[in-house]
């Protein structure tokens, strides 16, 4: 099936896929009246993305592997059987509340994913708030947990050292925040230098919650997860959320 370019929904009431999508590819969804889109058959070779933007119903009635789902003003609804996403991108609109899902990557958006939506997630995923379909975008992803909301998987955040713009993740509700899983982050723009500084999480933090990956603070970084530094080393300090940069000696380095 196509899975590129755009699809106008007209007057028909719905329109079905039938063929599996594979490969990448970026289907948009649009229509001027209330339409439905049904994913009928399986499409776990998939690893492009479905935008939903207003007016339209994505139904996903078959699985979509490591393809995302971006809510923009649409609403999404799986079936009743167990869904599997590469990731779930809630920008605005109606989210899932009904079925579960497996998310095999990520979740994100520039939204508020709530605790009925959160509650239909499964799978060891991560965060990578604003919207990872669109490069080179800076974002805030809120989350209203009915718990304390663990991080897992990867969980990408983009920063920008030429402004110190960054992604964000918050969470609400008055639930904490567990730490876990690895963070990676991506400098977007600029150079990096001591100083520097972004609050890549708000909330209140979890007992003594640290990330996977936490030995790769007081370093240069291991050029996978952090960018390589010269001279300076990286620190994280897990009650404020914050990430910076500091010179290679003379300073403490992280906060426990």
């Amino acid at each position: 099936m196509t899975q590129s370019g755009t699809i106008a929904i007209g007057t028909a009431g719905s329109v079905a896929a039938n063929a599996a999508m594979t490969g990448p590819g970026v289907l948009t969804l649009t229509a001027s009246a209330a339409k439905t889109f049904t994913l009928a058959a399986s499409s776990s070779g998939f690893t492009g993305c479905v935008k939903v933007n207003s007016n339209i119903t994505f139904a996903q009635n078959g699985d979509m592997g490591n393809g995302v789902v971006v809510v923009n003003g649409g609403i999404y609804t799986p079936d009743a059987s167990s869904r599997q996403v590469g990731g779930f991108v809630f920008n605005s609109g109606t989210g899932n509340t009904a079925n579960s899902i497996t998310v095999n990557n990520y979740i994100g958006g520039t939204g508020t994913i709530t605790a009925a939506m959160l509650g239909k997630l499964s799978g060891s995923y991560g965060v990578a708030p604003g919207d990872p379909t669109v490069a080179n975008t800076i974002g805030a992803l809120t989350v209203t947990p009915s718990s304390t909301y663990t991080l897992a998987g990867t969980s990408t955040f983009e920063v920008k050292a030429s402004d110190f713009t960054h992604d964000q993740l918050t969470v609400t509700s008055g639930k904490d925040l567990a730490y876990g899983g690895t963070l990676k982050v991506v400098n977007l723009a600029g150079t990096l230098a001591v100083g520097n500084s972004w609050r890549l999480f708000s909330g209140t933090r979890n007992g003594t919650s640290t990330f996977a990956n936490h030995s790769v603070f007081g370093t240069v970084g291991d050029g996978t997860n952090l960018p390589t530094l010269t001279g300076m080393i990286w620190a994280f300090d897990y009650a404020s959320g914050t990430l910076s940069i500091n010179p290679a000696s003379g300073t403490v380095y992280s906060f426990r």
